[in-house]
């Protein structure tokens, strides 16, 4: 999947594409992996709103602008969660177990 932003609002101005990225290498790499913490309407999303691999406005436009876009604008960027740094870190112990790194 490929996305290119041709035109971005001033809230978005310099981490759109950052966070576009990060967000698709998390899907890569394989997040979220359990689906304890997945929407049940969206299974290749994570269910908190402030983390990177929350779903994007397409797949519940309501849901998305009063809690992800308004915490977006008023907090911090968003990173991946919790459960989503657990997976992470569980991955790269498996893989530094198999390469024996």
């Amino acid at each position: 999947m490929t996305v290119i932003v041709l035109n971005r609002g001033w809230f978005m101005e310099k981490n759109i594409e950052g966070l576009l990225l990060k967000h698709e290498i998390g899907h890569w790499a394989g997040l979220p992996a359990r689906d304890f913490h997945k929407p049940k309407n969206n299974k290749a999303h994570c269910s908190n709103l402030r983390c990177l691999m929350m779903p994007g406005p397409g797949s519940d436009p309501l849901r998305w602008c009063c809690n992800g876009l308004l915490s977006i604008l008023f907090l911090s960027p968003p990173d991946f969660c919790k459960n989503c740094k657990a997976e992470l870190a569980q991955m790269k112990a498996l893989q530094e177990a198999m390469t024996g790194d």
